[in-house]
């Protein structure tokens, strides 16, 4: 089934974007055991899917759409400083 035909969109393409993450991760896991000791991780991903724009970002990373030389954010900065991300990276 195309993803845009999905029952409920929003849920199946961030869950679909999450595993895309996850199997990224496990594979360079895979090749680079003791990279992964040290490293990090961070990634961008915005499609634009019939009359939607989707982003998503991973890290360290930001995505900005610019029209007619305005920027527009299109996604949060996952910074330390952050409440609810302090509260994730203690749990």
């Amino acid at each position: 089934m195309p993803l845009k035909q999905a029952t409920n969109f929003e849920k199946t393409i961030s869950e679909a974007i999450h595993e895309a993450f996850k199997i990224t991760d496990l594979m360079y896991q895979a090749e680079f055991p003791d990279l992964c000791k040290t490293c990090g991780s961070t990634a961008v991903v915005c499609m634009v899917i019939g009359d939607k724009i989707v982003c998503a970002n991973l890290g360290d990373a930001r995505c900005v759409l610019s029209r007619d030389g305005k920027a527009y954010d299109m996604s949060v900065d996952y910074k330390a400083s952050r409440k609810d991300e302090q509260e994730r990276i203690k749990s």
